[in-house]
């Protein structure tokens, strides 16, 4: 997507369409290759709509359905849709091409969905919660909103069986095209570290993906349900900069899994943050993640940050505790901010907080 929310349209041509089906629906493109050309055409090169149509052709095949009528189905629905824009509608032409792209690619999302039994629609509509392509997430932040609660996990962590069906969950989405495994390539930390695999397991979505899937959260759980999600995204980010804190206040080799988790997922933290800051005026849970993220992850964000982001979330944590009456909380945001104050070469208003915090003392 373009900056400003805009899709831009890379399109294909004819022969490059025909090779996308084929490079993800070998079988498919090769037992049906006129049928094939004829859905090509009516999804007018539209890179994503036809990885999406490729992905609902080779499950479909590989369930060992006879793909014939879905082939004949999608290419029906791909031309309705193109005919439905009114030949005389003002406007620029790229807001036109784009919207009727969107409406393209949601109609064989739809499609999909439909053949996905209600626990894989509920876990894919929860994913629309999370920041799409090109920020990335883990098989914990799937997890963790797909939890029904937001609480902490046990300290035991969660049973064998429940991770094995997240990650069948995970597979299934990917090999339906509705979520894209990312390669990051080897993370110079995890190689330092050892770790296994030194290549993050990492996934994304493309953002008119996550946002039908949004959509799909609304309409099956309500504005309730999608409240609740965001809430579990907020906390498991929460999560992990508490756990990169309490690493990084550690030494050797334990420091530096702190640094690799912050940087793995600093976007994101970022990401939720200000989410959080948009809806904190009439969300109290909003104003309680401000005040709580930074001070659970007050050491690898003081790092992570620029001086003067660091500055802005401190000031906010203070604001966000006096709001919501924790005067001990907010008391330690002040005392923060003073050192942030010094950080940014602000020397006098400084000195103003470090007094005032005196007085209050």
């Amino acid at each position: 997507t373009a900056p400003d929310g805009a899709l831009k349209i890379g399109l294909l041509s004819e022969e490059d369409s025909l090779d996308l089906l084929r490079s993800r629906a070998p079988a498919v493109a090769a037992e049906h290759e006129g049928a094939c050309r004829d859905l090509v055409r009516a999804l007018d090169g539209l890179p994503l709509a036809l990885r999406v149509a490729a992905d609902l052709l080779r499950v479909e095949a590989e369930s060992g359905f006879d793909v014939s009528g879905l082939l004949a189905k999608l290419t029906g629905a791909a031309r309705v849709l193109g005919e439905e824009v009114p030949p005389d509608v003002t406007g620029d032409a790229d807001d036109v091409g784009a919207e009727e792209a969107e409406r393209t690619v949601r109609a064989l999302l739809r499609k999909s969905l439909e053949r996905a039994d209600e626990d894989l629609v509920r876990r894919f509509a929860r994913l629309g919660v999370l920041p799409p392509k090109p920020l990335s997430f883990g098989p914990w932040a799937a997890a963790d909103v797909w939890r029904d609660s937001a609480e902490d996990p046990p300290e035991g962590g969660r049973p064998e069986d429940e991770k094995a069906r997240d990650r069948d969950a995970l597979k299934e989405l990917v090999r339906r095209g509705l979520v894209e495994s990312v390669d990051l390539g080897d993370d110079p930390l995890a190689v330092k570290l050892d770790l296994t695999p030194r290549r993050p397991e990492r996934f994304w979505m493309h953002a008119l993906v996550a946002a039908f899937a949004l959509d799909t959260l609304e309409r099956t759980e309500g504005e309730g349900g999608v409240r609740e999600a965001q809430q579990r995204r907020l906390e498991h980010y929460r999560r992990i900069a508490g756990a990169a804190d309490g690493a990084m206040g550690q030494g050797g080799d334990t420091q530096l899994f702190g640094v690799f988790l912050i940087t793995l997922d600093l976007a994101n933290i970022r990401a939720a943050h200000r989410w959080a800051r948009e809806k904190a005026p009439n969300d109290r849970r909003a104003l309680e993640y401000l005040s709580r993220l930074v001070s659970q992850g007050s050491r690898p964000l003081a790092e992570r940050l620029g001086p003067e982001e660091w500055l802005e979330w401190m000031r906010l944590a203070e604001d966000a505790a006096r709001r919501i009456g924790d005067e001990r909380e907010a008391g330690y945001h002040r005392s923060n901010v003073g050192a942030a104050l010094v950080r940014n070469g602000l020397m006098d208003e400084a000195l103003t907080v470090c007094q005032d915090n005196l007085r209050a003392a």
